[in-house]
């Protein structure tokens, strides 16, 4: 009898250690960060896609458990082989319906490293990689944008000013194509971008918009009392101080600091 409880408490304190700590399921694929500590692949996977970053830095990775931080990606981490095994032994039916889930395994309809690179060194023109795929990415921004601001134009708006993250991105990243798309076959008149928001001026009028009209004509009425030069109602101003500081004769004796403070002491006058 303490046999087979002894065996039932250990069969259950090994499956609570078979489960995922984020999503409580059991592992499926488990991987592993950098600190030691193991998610099923899943998990690994929605953590880096709810990472933010600026756009032209590399994102940092954060272990939800110890908060240790990678800049290595959810499809780059080690596979804990043995545990992935002990699951699919322990827990066979429970592995393979996690196994036929596409769900569960987020490089079912997801390529696990982008087209036409591998671990292994190879010669790749980087930059025409780079050039072209802005290209790709101010077409499509630019698909999005323009009946937008088209609308905008027709409402009178002399520039619209955008600040939602994910096309803000894309505008960073593409803006030379993408500028020259709007100039050319929109007369845009100018873009302006930062990580924060991005300003289309549709017409130079709006690089002069302002939030206040002034009228240049107005006129002010006189005062009444003419012969005065200052308004009753201003304060006066405060009277300035003159300082004026006589010099020690020439000839007489030195004198110390103490007689010298002294001295000066009396000889300076405030008038007011």
């Amino acid at each position: 009898m303490d046999t087979k409880t002894s065996n039932d408490d250990s069969t259950r304190a090994l499956t609570n250690h078979l489960n995922c700590p984020i999503c409580t399921n059991l592992f499926f694929k488990p991987t592993f960060f950098e600190c030691g500590h193991t998610m099923c692949l899943l998990c690994h996977y929605n953590i880096d896609k709810n990472s933010e970053s600026k756009t032209y830095e590399l994102p940092i990775f954060k272990c939800p458990q110890c908060r240790s931080t990678s800049i290595i990606p959810w499809n780059k981490r080690p596979l804990n082989v043995t545990l992935d095994q002990i699951c699919a032994q322990q827990h066979p039916k429970e592995y393979a319906r996690l196994a036929g889930s596409s769900e569960s395994d987020p490089t079912s309809d997801r390529p696990e490293i982008p087209p036409g690179l591998n671990d292994k060194p190879q010669t790749v023109d980087l930059s025409k990689i780079a050039l072209d795929s802005r290209k790709v990415i101010a077409r499509k921004t630019y698909a999005t944008l323009f009946p937008l601001i088209l609308k905008a134009a027709h409402e009178g708006k002399t520039f619209v000013s955008i600040r939602e993250k994910s096309i803000l991105k894309s505008i960073e990243i593409s803006l030379q194509p993408l500028s020259q798309m709007f100039f050319k076959h929109n007369n845009l008149h100018k873009i302006m971008c930062s990580p924060e928001e991005c300003t289309l001026m549709l017409c130079k009028t709006s690089s002069r918009w302002r939030r206040e009209v002034i009228n240049a004509d107005h006129v002010e009425d006189e005062p009444e009392n003419s012969g005065s030069s200052q308004d009753p109602a201003t304060p006066p101003p405060p009277a300035r101080r003159r300082r004026i500081l006589m010099r020690r004769p020439i000839g007489a004796r030195e004198e110390n600091a103490s007689e010298a403070f002294s001295r000066l002491s009396s000889m300076i006058r405030l008038d007011y």
